[in-house]
Order: structure tokens, then C-alpha cells, then sequence
């Protein structure tokens, strides 16, 4: 209670047989004091490293976000949040935004009675943004369960060596209001590292299309996927290098295409230039295998 608050105090002092008493009122001015709340988190570096996925074809961001914040670990190490205040509740908002496509999470692994509200009060699974009410310490527990997806398009892609310097910057900011009305927030900046590149693989689905006269057959359907990138228009440049042989029988050749080079290994066909124009050779131009 704030104001002023009064107390007699009585002083009693002896000597001998004698004794006397005095009392007087003393005044005493109080007053209540409601500290700011805390927040603070302890990452690596300042920096929260998130690796991206990719979206497949036809699938919406949210949907993939969601599919990857299931499969994947906390963004934090565990008791790397605190949050202090002397309220029994604290209010607490989380944001996300970059120049990637960020989303947050909180999935199995915070318990139900400590951040509840994140699982069944409000549907909240995944998105941008979010809230809820929490002791400090529950809230603790929520921010520790966050998961932190990036999601990207496939042509966003990168080798190992250079996923550093292609990342993309973030951020992500908690902030933490009582009753009062006092806040406190942190953020923590993030860098969303691009996908690694897919596996490459070679698809032979047409097969033999025809069998000439002269016993030479023409193989189609032969198509290159992964790499830099898996869709059209993403890592069309990249320089990629196809052999095609037979286990019984030489390769035929095929025929002159700008910036793709055509040599022998052996027995097999061996083509190299951009992803595209390889492709464009193995769309237009049938090799053949001679059988006899």
C-alpha cells in the first residue's frame, strides 16, 4: 500500500527502581515498488542459424512450415530463455519477419499445462506472429519449445562453401508486458542459410522408342533433376555432365548443340554444358545403342 503509515514506539529506559516510559508517534512513508519485467535469451553470437527448406511445387508455405517444424528440433537450447517479473502472469508476444519466408512453432515437447494455450486455445501451430498469458517460469518453457522454420523457393539454392554468404537476414522479437503495464523486449537476429543442393539423378522413363534397321536403338525420356535446382527456371546454368552408356553396345552419337560438348569415354556418350542445353539435347536428339 502506498501512503504514509503511522507506529508508536514506545521507549522504556530503567535506573535503579525507577522507570519511565515515553511513547511517541513516529510516521513512515511507504511505497510499493513494481519492477519492470526481464527478458533475455543466450545465443550463439547474438545470431539464431536456421537452415531453410524448400516448398514443394503446389504446396502452400504454411503447409510446408508446419510440415518441418514437426520433424525438426527447438530453435534454442533448453533454459536459454529467461523471463523475470514479480506478477503471477506475464503477457508475451512473439514475432517473426525477414527477407526469407520465416514461421514459428511450438510443438510437442512444452507441456500442456505450461503453454497450453499455444496447442488448444487458440489453434495456434504455426504463422508470424502469436501471444499468450504465462507465469514467468511457463512462459520459460514456451519460449524454450519454440521451433523456427524458413521457408524457401527452389531456385533459392547454394553449394556448401557459399550457403553462408547467400543467407538471408531475420529477426525474431519476444516481448513481455505485466499487468502494469511495464515491458521488456529482446531480439534476436537470425540468418537463414539457403537449402544445399539436391542429389543429382539421371531418369531414363521413356526407354526404347524404336528399333532402327540397321538394329540401333532409340532411347528417350532421359532427363536430369537436382542440383542447384529441381524446377523450371532454377540453376538452368548450372553445368552439369551426363554419360550414357550401354552394357552391351556402343553409344551413338548425337548432334552439334551451341555450348554443349560431346566426347567419347570409351564405349559411352559423354555430354557436358549448362543443365538446359543438356537437357535440350537428351529432348531432341535420340541417341542409340547399336545391338549387333
Amino acid at each position: 500500500v502506498d501512503g504514509m503509515v503511522s507506529m508508536t514506539v514506545a521507549v522504556e529506559a530503567t535506573g535503579g527502581d525507577a522507570t519511565g516510559v515515553l511513547e511517541t508517534e513516529w510516521w513512515f512513508r511507504i511505497e510499493s515498488r513494481d519492477d519492470a519485467p526481464t527478458v533475455s535469451v543466450d545465443v550463439f553470437d547474438d545470431t539464431l542459424i536456421v537452415d531453410a527448406v524448400v516448398a514443394r511445387a503446389g504446396a502452400s508455405t504454411d503447409v510446408v512450415a508446419a510440415e518441418a517444424a514437426s520433424t525438426t528440433g527447438p530453435a534454442f537450447a533448453k533454459g536459454a530463455w529467461s523471463v523475470e517479473d514479480e506478477a503471477d502472469f506475464v503477457s508475451v508476444a512473439v514475432e517473426v519477419a525477414g527477407d526469407v519466408a520465416l514461421f514459428l512453432s511450438v510443438e510437442e515437447g512444452c507441456r500442456r499445462d505450461a503453454c497450453g494455450a499455444l496447442h488448444f486455445g487458440n489453434g495456434t501451430r504455426s504463422g508470424r506472429s502469436f501471444s499468450f498469458a504465462a507465469s514467468p517460469s511457463d512462459a520459460m518453457k514456451a519460449l524454450d519449445a519454440l521451433r523456427v522454420v524458413a521457408v524457401a523457393d527452389d531456385c533459392w539454392r547454394a553449394r556448401d562453401d557459399a550457403a553462408a554468404d547467400k543467407a538471408r537476414a531475420g529477426a525474431l522479437t519476444v516481448s513481455v508486458e505485466d499487468a502494469g503495464g511495464q515491458r521488456a523486449t529482446r531480439t534476436v537476429q537470425i540468418s537463414a542459410r539457403p537449402p544445399r543442393p539436391g542429389a543429382l539423378s539421371v531418369a531414363a522413363s521413356g526407354g526404347v522408342v524404336d528399333v532402327a534397321e540397321d538394329g540401333r536403338a532409340l532411347i528417350s525420356g532421359v532427363s536430369v533433376a537436382g542440383g542447384l535446382g529441381t524446377v523450371d527456371g532454377c540453376g538452368d546454368n548450372e553445368v552439369v555432365t551426363v554419360q550414357i552408356s550401354a552394357r552391351s553396345g556402343r553409344v551413338g552419337s548425337v548432334g552439334n548443340f551451341v555450348g554443349v560438348v560431346v566426347d567419347r569415354v570409351g564405349s559411352a556418350l559423354r555430354l557436358r554444358g549448362p543443365r538446359k542445353a543438356v537437357q535440350g539435347v537428351l529432348d531432341s536428339s535420340l541417341p542409340s545403342v547399336a545391338t549387333s
